[in-house]
Parts: C-alpha cells; structure tokens; sequence
C-alpha cells in the first residue's frame, strides 16, 4: 500500500505540467513498481486542500501485489472503494 504520486493531481492551470524533472517525479511511486514487474493498481482515495486555489484536489492509494497476484489487488481494490465510500468527483466539475 502506497500513495499513487507524491503530491495531489495537478490543476489544470499548472506550470509545472512544462517541466519534463516535475512530471517524471510525479510518477515515481508507480515507475519503480512497473519496471519491477508487479502488479499493481490505482483508486481514487479522496479529495484534499488545493493550497493554491481554493478547492479540491483527487488523491489516490496504490495497492500492489506479488508477482501474479493480480486477482488479489483487483479484490483488495474493489473492497477498498466499497468501504472507503469516497467522494472522487470534484465539486468544481460539478458546477454548470
């Protein structure tokens, strides 16, 4: 069990999406897993403070497995985001 990346989803306005160093160390909690071959999986684990603008910002929690575990995570998963009851749809991509 790990975070997904080391910070919040970027906002849609942000510089650093420019910067090839910020976007490779945004995915180094799931790169290292990857290239070692495990299986692993992603789930939204909610919503926390955007400092910059106001708002919210999704996170997420990687589960990761042993070598063919795949149907273990796909379960863990499921059971996390049926427990969890997490809200993952921001409210400002509720507003019309």
């Amino acid at each position: 069990l790990t975070p997904t990346a080391p910070t919040p989803a970027y906002r849609a306005d942000d510089k650093s999406l420019l910067d090839p160093l910020q976007m490779y160390l945004g995915d180094v909690m799931t790169v290292n897993v990857n290239l070692a071959g495990f299986p692993a999986i992603s789930v939204p684990a909610g919503l926390v403070d955007d400092q910059d603008g106001g708002g919210k910002l999704p996170v997420g929690v990687q589960f990761i497995g042993g070598p063919f575990e795949e149907a273990k995570i796909l379960r863990v998963a499921h059971f996390f985001e049926r427990s969890a009851k997490i809200d993952t749809v921001p409210p400002m991509c509720l507003e019309s």
